[in-house]
């Protein structure tokens, strides 16, 4: 390869990269506003969603679509935020990516806050990078008010359900609950 080919190369991955965290930056903001149309654009049509402690994943497009239609009625307030992206390029066509990421929220009437990881598998498709998996775990959900408290448990709080163990890998202790003579 020469120097230009090489060149040229390097500087593809970097666009490339560059993309896909405009893609990843793309889903906080078309889910956020409800866009429907927008967040169409964004998968591929046979994407795999879900989340770890999902009893299932969905499958396609437009069976992820209807998921967020009906996720809207219990949560008709979201911001998301993309913190960390490590992306890295299997091909020129395929990348997979590990996103750090916090959500704000309402849901069920009631403000949270949800830390969460996303695995991500990315493909180049007409010509754009777009989600082919996109696989949740949830560090914690919890009622703004039980923020405190609750931070360092194991268990995370969902609205209206029994807590469930957080997606934290195995070996990772709890800490103690905030000191707030500190």
């Amino acid at each position: 390869m020469t120097e230009l080919a090489e060149i040229a190369a390097r500087l593809q991955r970097i666009e490339d990269r560059e993309e896909i965290r405009t893609l990843v930056a793309g889903y906080g903001r078309v889910v956020d506003d409800r866009d429907m149309d927008g967040l169409r654009a964004l998968f591929t049509p046979d994407v795999t969603f879900g989340s770890i402690g999902a009893s299932q994943k969905i499958e396609g497009r437009e069976a992820v679509i209807a998921y967020y239609e009906s996720r809207y009625a219990d949560m008709p307030l979201s911001n998301h935020f993309a913190h960390d992206h490590v992306v890295t390029l299997d091909s020129v066509d395929l990348a997979r990516g590990y996103v750090n990421a916090h959500v704000e929220m309402i849901r069920l009437g009631d403000p949270m806050v949800v830390a969460m990881r996303y695995a991500d598998t990315y493909v180049r498709h007409e010509g754009a990078w777009k989600f082919r998996e996109r696989i949740t775990s949830f560090l914690y959900y919890m009622k703004t008010a039980d923020y405190l408290a609750k931070l360092g448990d194991r268990k995370r709080n969902l609205s209206n359900a029994e807590p469930v163990d957080a997606d934290w890998p195995e070996g990772i202790a709890t800490w103690q609950v905030y000191d707030k003579s500190i």
